[in-house]
């Protein structure tokens, strides 16, 4: 492969396409009911965080607490709040560094990992500015 070939890390034609690589720097582990937790602080920085719940649950990111929309008409929007569904892993970035959760139908757990870049893999030229 000559040293100029991006494949596969970039499109065939040649934009660059990086791949970050993401490590926990913790876990928060948060029991949740049908009354909102109080706002808690994320750690200072983090940018990215991966959540799972054991059961559904509304995640609102302000120094609020969060609330669990209701069926209306007209809809009505509930601003900075993630809805989860339990048993999988959702990457997001969060609008703040403060959450608070709250079941939908049942109690659960939420499992919070913040997340940092650790690296990039792709080629040099693919990485810098040249």
């Amino acid at each position: 492969m000559a040293a100029n070939n991006r494949y596969p890390l970039a499109t065939m034609d040649g934009k660059y396409i990086p791949l970050d690589i993401l490590k926990p720097i913790s876990s928060i582990v948060k029991n949740f009911t049908a009354v909102a937790t109080t706002a808690e602080a994320l750690p200072a920085g983090v940018e990215i965080l991966r959540i799972r719940a054991t059961q559904n649950c509304w995640i609102k990111f302000a120094d609020s607490v969060a609330v669990a929309p209701v069926s209306a008409t007209p809809s009505i929007a509930v601003t900075d709040t993630h809805y989860l569904i339990a048993g999988t892993w959702d990457v997001v970035s969060p609008p703040a560094l403060y959450y608070s959760v709250i079941r939908d139908t049942v109690d659960g757990i939420l499992i919070i990992e913040p997340l940092v870049k650790w690296a990039i893999l792709g080629l040099e030229a693919q990485s810098s500015n040249t």
